[in-house]
């Protein structure tokens, strides 16, 4: 029942990952189109503090949540329309109101990993933002590594049979 759960949970993983991949792909796309329909080139107008968010190590399936700064190093109030993660198991928030010039706000970013010990996390955060380039964030991590099975296979004596008594010192 565990690996077809894990099999499960991973199949919604890697959709989930392509759904997010593909909207940031749109996003960017039509942000470019905007500007240049508008005779301008996009520039940046928010910038991500900190640009890489390290979770260091974390439990397997448990959430943890960070915050994160969106700071509008522009010269008119910005809105963040929404942000995205490249997985699902990375959860953003965006701010709802619009950020005036050199505010800033915080933001929340949560993750969840997978039971799968010792695997290591780079996921992106894209904060898309209205009639800009997007923002982003690097979230890393590792889930750690505390139980440990070593040999993979243990040998038993056969049923109705005793097993060797080990010799006392």
């Amino acid at each position: 029942w565990r690996s077809a759960e894990q099999g499960r949970l991973q199949r919604e993983a890697a959709a989930a990952h392509a759904m997010a991949e593909r909207a940031g792909k749109d996003a960017e796309r039509l942000d470019a189109e905007a500007a240049a329909r508008a005779g301008e080139t996009p520039i940046e107008r928010v910038r991500v503090e900190p640009a890489e968010l390290d979770f260091g190590d974390l439990l397997p399936d448990i959430q943890v949540s960070r915050t994160v700064r969106l700071r509008n190093i522009g010269d008119r109030p910005v809105r963040v329309l929404r942000a995205v993660a490249d997985c699902g198991c990375t959860m953003p928030t965006a701010p709802r109101d619009p950020i005036a010039p050199g505010e800033t706000v915080e933001t929340e970013i949560s993750v969840r990993p997978g039971v799968t010990q010792g695997e290591r996390l780079s996921k992106r955060v894209t904060y898309e933002v209205e009639g800009a380039l997007p923002a982003f964030c690097t979230v890393k991590g590792t889930v750690g590594t505390y139980l440990r099975c070593v040999p993979t296979t243990l040998d038993a004596p056969a049923a109705g049979t005793e097993a060797p008594r080990s010799e006392e010192h």
